[in-house]
C-alpha cells in the first residue's frame, strides 16, 4: 500500500479576488479549483472576500499578510506564486517548500507599455527594477509554468541566461517549465439576468462583438474601434461591447489606452 502523503498546495494570488476579477485573480481562482480534484488546495488572497465570493468559491479562501504568510506556507508542501508576490514577500524564498512560479504575465513588458509616457531615464530605471523582479523569481523557483508555447520559448531563453537551464534541469522531457493555458471555466455559463442585449438596447438580430476584458496599454482597442466605424456603413451594423474599463483592483489606476479609446 502506498502511504505517501498527498502534498498540500497553497496558491498565493497576486490580485484582488471577488465578484469582479482581472486576469491574475481569475487564473489563480480557476487553477486552484482545477488542482482541488487531485490535492488539498487553499487559495490565499490579498483582500477580505465578501460573503458571495466565499459561497461561490469551492476552494478554501484565506486572506494573507506579512503576519500570517509564514505559517500558511509552512502548512503547505507546494506554494504557487505569480506577479509581485515574491517582491512584496521575499521571505517566501527562505521557506522549505516547493515553489512553483507562474510566469504567465510578463510584467516587465506590461510595464514598458505603462511607462511609455515617462522620461527615458525614469523608464530605464523602472525597467531594470521590473526585470529584477522576474529574475529573482526565476532564480528561486523550483518549477515554472506559463500560458502558451510561445511564452515558453520566451521564458526558456530567460531561464537559460540565468543558468537555470543546465545539465541537471535539461534531462527531463519538458525541462523546468511547462504550459498551463489560460482557458475558460469548465462550468458552462448560465443566464443570471436579462443580458447585455436588453440592458444596452441591442436588437436581437444584431451582431455583438465582445471585448473580453479591460482596456490596458498593452492591448489595441483602437484598431477594433476603427473597424467598427467602417462596418457601421455595411449591412451588418455590429455592436462592440467592452466588459469593463475600470480595473477590479482599486489600486490600479486608469490607463492611457482607456482614455484614448473613450475619445
Amino acid at each position: 500500500m502506498n502511504n505517501r502523503r498527498v502534498p498540500h498546495v497553497l496558491v498565493i494570488c497576486n490580485d484582488v479576488v471577488g465578484d469582479r476579477m482581472a486576469g491574475p485573480a481569475i487564473r489563480c481562482w480557476e487553477m486552484a479549483r482545477s488542482m482541488q480534484r487531485h490535492f488539498p488546495v487553499k487559495l490565499a488572497i490579498p483582500n477580505e472576500p465578501g460573503p458571495e465570493t466565499r459561497t461561490t468559491c469551492t476552494v478554501p479562501l484565506v486572506t494573507y499578510s506579512s503576519e500570517n504568510l509564514k505559517s500558511l506556507c509552512q502548512n503547505h508542501d507546494i506554494v504557487v506564486i505569480q506577479g509581485w508576490v515574491l517582491e512584496l514577500h521575499p521571505e517566501i524564498s527562505s521557506f522549505d517548500n516547493v515553489v512553483i512560479v507562474d510566469l504567465y504575465d510578463p510584467i516587465s513588458l506590461e510595464c514598458l507599455e505603462i511607462d511609455k509616457s515617462d522620461p527615458v531615464n525614469v523608464s530605464v530605471q523602472k525597467n531594470i527594477a521590473n526585470v529584477g523582479v522576474l529574475n529573482r523569481q526565476m532564480l528561486i523557483g523550483d518549477y515554472f509554468i506559463c500560458a502558451s508555447e510561445r511564452q515558453r520559448d520566451y521564458w526558456m531563453g530567460a531561464l537559460t541566461s540565468l543558468l537555470r537551464i543546465n545539465p541537471q534541469t535539461h534531462r527531463s522531457e519538458r525541462p523546468l517549465i511547462d504550459v498551463v493555458p489560460f482557458g475558460v471555466s469548465e462550468t458552462p455559463p448560465s443566464e443570471t439576468d436579462e443580458g447585455i442585449r436588453v440592458r444596452l438596447g441591442i436588437p436581437d438580430d444584431a451582431l455583438v462583438l465582445l471585448w473580453g476584458g479591460g482596456i490596458w496599454n498593452w492591448f489595441d482597442p483602437l484598431t477594433v474601434i476603427r473597424a467598427m466605424q467602417v462596418m457601421r456603413n455595411s449591412a451588418v451594423h455590429p455592436y462592440l461591447v467592452f466588459m469593463g474599463t475600470k480595473h477590479p483592483n482599486p489600486a490600479v489606476p486608469e490607463m492611457e489606452m482607456c482614455q484614448k479609446a473613450s475619445i
